[in-house]
């Protein structure tokens, strides 16, 4: 059996993206949510209580700087190099944006000026700092910034209306993007929407980057298997076209039911993402029953399993998660020498070790060692 999924790993193990098998499984199942969400609202066949429900799937990957978060999107969306980027389905990378650059617009002679989530409506924005938007958010020129937001990546309708014109559009743009695990802050809706990514290397997935830099070397790009590869994505989102029904397994659902409601609209998306692009060729069936197996199991496990560390303490998610690299307990002085690594301060650390020990997960032993209660 051939598919997307395994084909798409393997040709990015030819060019030396470690991890690839852990993280991008994520991206694939959102571009696959992505290309059926637009399937899905051009001729529609699947509903949910009357209602045509909006299926994309929005990451956003939380790790320290310098570590894959732009190197995973480019090797997914980058316009040369991107596995997934199509003729069919738009990608662009940005730094940054304001509320009129992702909304749009009017000036002072009524012209309007298209915003990124007109200008991509159908296509996949990836912000490599979400940390920028989140920024701006705060800022006194976009308070409705948040709102605007939320509009576009969950349901798509876009509307607002300014003392020069109105703007009105439907998107169905997916936002991809990555963070820094200090920087973590996401507040309202867009805290409980999103699907996350979190990677805290341990030692030894940081010396197998390290290998990876050396195993990167004069490894050129194979644009035949690229195009190839692309022109299967066409193909897929053309065959989408066949698919008449779409039901979730009773294994999907018992998966999901220790998770608040809310939370199952977006683990069912991430299954069907990951059901959709392991599809053998040319095998498209008309009724696609969702349903699980093992790597799907537990790429849904960690995807919970991250959501909950990240909406706790995500940096006190981290101190723990080095402490239990070490077998529990590490000198104070090599924790907050290792947490520089994570651009994490003295300063910080000093406060992110007190609160820990304020809240009883850890404590300093006799010998000044910081030890996991």
């Amino acid at each position: 059996m051939t598919t997307l999924y395994e084909d798409g790993l393997a040709l990015l193990r030819e060019r030396k993206v470690y991890f690839a098998e852990q993280f991008i499984p994520y991206f694939f199942s959102s571009y696959a949510c992505h290309a059926f969400n637009l399937r899905n609202f051009l001729g529609t066949i699947y509903f949910e209580h009357g209602i045509v429900p909006d299926l994309r799937l929005h990451l956003l990957m939380v790790a320290p700087p310098g570590y894959s978060k732009s190197f995973f999107m480019k090797q997914c969306f980058d316009q040369n190099i991107g596995i997934l980027n199509t003729q069919g389905i738009q990608t662009v990378f940005e730094g940054s944006c304001t509320e009129a650059g992702w909304v749009g617009t009017v000036d002072k002679f009524g012209t309007k000026q298209v915003g990124l989530a007109e200008e991509y409506a159908s296509g996949v924005v990836s912000i490599e700092e979400f940390t920028a938007i989140t920024k701006v958010l705060q800022q006194q020129h976009s308070l409705t910034f948040e709102a605007q937001l939320n509009s576009s990546l969950f349901g798509g309708e876009v509307r607002k209306r300014l003392a020069t014109g109105k703007i009105k559009y439907q998107t169905y743009v997916t936002l991809v993007a990555g963070t820094q695990v200090t920087k973590f802050d996401i507040t309202g809706g867009l805290l409980r929407r999103l699907n996350y990514i979190y990677w805290i290397p341990t030692r030894y997935e940081s010396e197998e980057l390290k290998k990876a830099i050396k195993e990167g070397e004069n490894v050129a790009l194979n644009k035949t298997a690229l195009n190839d590869y692309r022109n299967r994505i066409t193909k897929f989102q053309k065959d989408l076209n066949k698919i008449k029904k779409v039901t979730f397994s009773d294994e999907v659902y018992k998966s999901m039911a220790p998770r608040p409601h809310f939370e199952f609209l977006i683990f069912r998306k991430l299954a069907l993402g990951y059901n959709l692009f392991n599809l053998e060729n040319d095998k498209v069936p008309e009724n696609l029953e969702v349903v699980m197996d093992k790597r799907l199991k537990n790429l849904m496990e960690k995807a919970m399993e991250w959501r909950d560390e990240l909406l706790g303490d995500p940096e006190c998610a981290l101190v723990l998660r080095i402490l239990s690299a070490h077998a529990g307990k590490m000198k104070r002085k090599d924790l907050l020498t290792e947490l520089i690594h994570y651009s994490v301060n003295w300063q910080t650390a000093s406060i992110m070790l007190e609160k820990l020990k304020y809240m009883g997960k850890v404590k300093i032993n006799m010998n000044g060692e910081i030890e996991i209660v």
